[in-house]
């Protein structure tokens, strides 16, 4: 069975839930796996993808790419004056580089099925009749528009998706809570819809230690912004940070910027929040030892850092909201992620309860049973088998 995947969520994302799951997916089709699987993508800075045999030492940092340009400072008016660049001398841009490389294996026809990592839809005219099956992770453009507005780039993959779902062999979604958001958003045939669940990856071994852990911590992973929630969780356990001198806020996700340093100092408690990059060597650490893993997102199509923590025995506590319930189970404590005082209360009782906190782990554990990356993988497969 051949395969063809795209660059788009292996360019987008340096690490992150949908690149992971690609790669999960890619990892398992392999020699015996049952897919003959290509992906033509050339510029990358993706962890996950320099781990599949024949892309490490291979793959290229874009040095034109915006993340990249003058030595990857960030500042205010930085994209306007990238886009100048780019507008003087547009040989210089190697943004679509990837790009030409999936047409050009799109054109050659040598699949089957075509299986793109995102929503642009700059391949419906290069398929020549072939299916494509979709991934809707999340309907978060959808259903928190207010969020998306500002970005020209957000507004054109909103546009794409509704194309691409309504010209889709199959859809693949990937919680319960994501097929119900795509039954009441879109006018979709029910019966190409296909619910296959995230997987649970197997926990890595205990890292070195990192020097910047502090002894008790909360950990935040992932983004930061908008629907995440991060500001009125922040907000929310500043009277728990004050009464517990020992306890900190570890965030994985980017380094902090200004305005949330601003945030911090005017709630005094600068101090109290930590940074750490999450790369794969040491994420697993970073769970390991955290008091708890608080996830206060308004929206997720899943929430693969809950499987995550689950798996490296931290006690999870949740936003009451989308998808966190299906996947969180009896396994988490949950809240309401618009109120205050119900943050802070839920989290405090897990700080404040070891029994409780032992519960949750256990409960972590068996609600993982329920989760494979195998089974994601062979559910995947007999999507493509029926389109072959």
């Amino acid at each position: 069975m051949k395969v063809l995947y795209d660059y788009q969520a292996f360019e987008l994302q340096k690490f992150g839930g949908i690149s992971r799951y690609f790669y999960e997916l890619l990892r398992r089709f392999g020699p015996g796996g049952g897919v003959a699987w290509s992906l033509p993508v050339r510029y990358s800075e993706n962890e996950y993808l320099a781990l599949l045999d024949g892309y490490a030492g291979q793959l290229m940092k874009a040095p034109d790419d915006y993340h990249n340009f003058l030595d990857g400072r960030e500042f205010k008016g930085k994209w306007r004056l990238y886009r100048l660049r780019n507008a003087l001398f547009p040989g210089r841009d190697l943004s679509r580089y990837n790009q030409r490389l999936s047409v050009g294996a799109l054109q050659r026809g040598d699949f089957k099925v075509f299986h793109p990592t995102y929503y642009d839809a700059y391949f419906l005219r290069h398929l020549a009749g072939k299916p494509f099956v979709l991934t809707v992770h999340d309907l978060i453009h959808e259903k928190y528009p207010e969020y998306f507005a500002h970005s020209p780039a957000n507004r054109h993959i909103s546009r794409c998706k509704g194309e691409l779902i309504r010209r889709a062999a199959k859809i693949i979604a990937i919680s319960e809570h994501t097929k119900k958001d795509l039954l009441e958003l879109y006018p979709v045939d029910e019966r190409k819809i296909v619910t296959i669940c995230h997987g649970a990856g197997e926990a890595a071994p205990p890292a070195p230690a990192l020097d910047a852990l502090p002894g008790r911590y909360l950990l935040y992973v992932g983004g930061r912004a908008m629907y995440k929630n991060f500001t009125l969780f922040i907000q929310s356990v500043v009277p728990l940070l004050q009464r517990e001198p020992d306890l900190y806020v570890v965030c994985t996700g980017e380094a902090f910027r200004e305005p949330e340093l601003r945030l911090f100092e005017a709630l005094r408690i600068r101090e109290k929040l930590i940074h750490q990059p999450a790369y794969e060597s040491v994420i697993g650490r970073l769970y390991r030892h955290a008091v708890a893993f608080v996830f206060p997102s308004l929206y997720e199509g899943f929430g693969l850092p809950v499987l995550e923590a689950f798996s490296y025995g931290c006690p999870v506590v949740l936003s009451r909201s989308s998808s966190l319930p299906e996947v969180g189970g009896p396994a988490a404590v949950y809240f309401d992620p618009q109120a205050p005082d119900d943050i802070l209360d839920a989290v405090t009782r897990v700080v404040a309860d070891n029994r409780l906190r032992e519960a949750l782990i256990q409960r972590g554990y068996e609600q993982l049973r329920q989760f494979s990356w195998n089974r994601t993988a062979a559910e995947t497969l007999n999507v493509y088998q029926s389109l072959a």
